[in-house]
């Protein structure tokens, strides 16, 4: 019989996350499963930034951990709310697919359904890992979701590779463009602490390649909490702990393009960049992606995501990142399961309302 078991306490810590990384796959270049946005620390940004969070912990008969999920929640307006496993929850990989992973899903939807009580949740919105939908989700209630939150393709850079296959891997106008942002001068470095001033750079620029690319953006108080909480984490921590590197490219003296990645287990996710559209002909951008992945690659790191693409939805961005190479990985996506569905009806239509005004 399952067990079901709350994590509350800190001291869980170490366990959580050995667990998260221990199901990092070579086959998948380990980048989604065991994802930092399942971690610890990842949780306990939230916290910080005023969402509640629930942990569960399933162990099997033996009392050992087979899978993890930590939820989000998120409020919704009329004093509702939803429930979000970003790339969760994470299975033991043997189990995906099985009788046992049904039995793992419904447990933790009868805790959820237990705790959503006390928060008047009207859904749960999970993304887990997986190329292929589990049998039994149909069955179960699950229904698919267009919007993904988190991207449903992305591309993923081997960095077990040597610097010579990588470049041979690229599109020809990408190895093209790192010569010649090398050739202009561009210098690349990484911030092991960052003022106020470098928070700021960091800030204007992303906020004007969202612009450009209509993404929705945080407040800038979002990414300083973020950046103040992973760096102090960061500090003399083990690969266990999520971190943060915090790279630039300079041009005169100038931060013309930056990037922040996450680093959790030997996998490396950019998540969050920007870069000056008035400096486009220097190639700043891709010399600032390939240094830091060299960097990361001497480190010991042994995967790149570039994040998010979509031929559809961002063609622009798509052929910039699918230049390097690398594997495209494309996941189910996100499934809800309906606690109310008058709430759920109501909270789809008023976000269809809200894209058309």
């Amino acid at each position: 019989m399952l067990e079901i078991e709350q994590i509350t306490s800190d001291d869980f810590k170490n366990q959580w996350n050995e667990f998260a990384l221990s199901q990092q796959t070579k086959e998948s270049f380990g980048s989604f499963a065991g994802s930092f946005f399942q971690s610890w620390e990842w949780g306990e940004f939230q916290v910080l930034l005023g969402r509640p969070i629930l942990r569960l912990a399933v162990r099997d008969e033996d009392k050992k951990i087979i899978a993890l999920a930590s939820f989000i929640h998120y409020s919704l307006p009329f004093g509702k709310a939803q429930i979000y496993a970003p790339r969760g929850p994470i299975l033991r990989q043997d189990l995906w697919n099985t009788k046992k992973s049904q039995e793992i899903f419904l447990a933790i939807l009868e805790a959820i359904k237990t705790a959503r009580v006390e928060n008047n949740s009207i859904f749960l919105r999970t993304e887990p890992s997986l190329t292929a939908q589990p049998d039994f989700f149909k069955k179960a209630g699950f229904q698919p979701f267009a919007d993904d939150v988190q991207p449903r393709e992305n591309q993923i850079l081997d960095l077990k590779k040597s610097e010579e296959e990588l470049l041979s891997e690229m599109h020809p106008s990408a190895r093209h463009n790192i010569r010649l942002a090398k050739k202009r001068g561009v210098i690349i470095r990484e911030l092991t602490q960052k003022s106020e001033n470098d928070q700021k750079i960091f800030f204007d620029l992303m906020k004007k390649t969202l612009q450009r690319q209509r993404f929705r953006s945080q407040p800038k108080q979002y990414y300083n909490l973020m950046l103040d909480f992973f760096q102090r984490r960061g500090e003399n921590q083990n690969r266990q702990s999520v971190k943060i590197a915090f790279f630039e490219a300079i041009w005169n003296g100038k931060t013309v393009a930056a990037n922040i990645v996450f680093l959790f287990g030997s996998h490396a996710t950019y998540l969050f960049g920007g870069s000056d559209l008035a400096f486009s002909g220097i190639k700043a951008p891709i010399l600032l992606h390939w240094e830091s992945m060299l960097r990361l690659k001497k480190d010991g790191y042994l995967s790149y995501d570039l994040g998010g693409i979509s031929r559809q939805k961002w063609p622009g961005l798509t052929d910039f990142k699918t230049r390097f190479g690398g594997q495209t990985i494309k996941l189910i996506g996100s499934y809800d399961f309906v606690f109310s569905p008058f709430w759920y009806y109501i909270y789809k239509y008023g976000r269809r309302l809200k894209r058309s005004l």
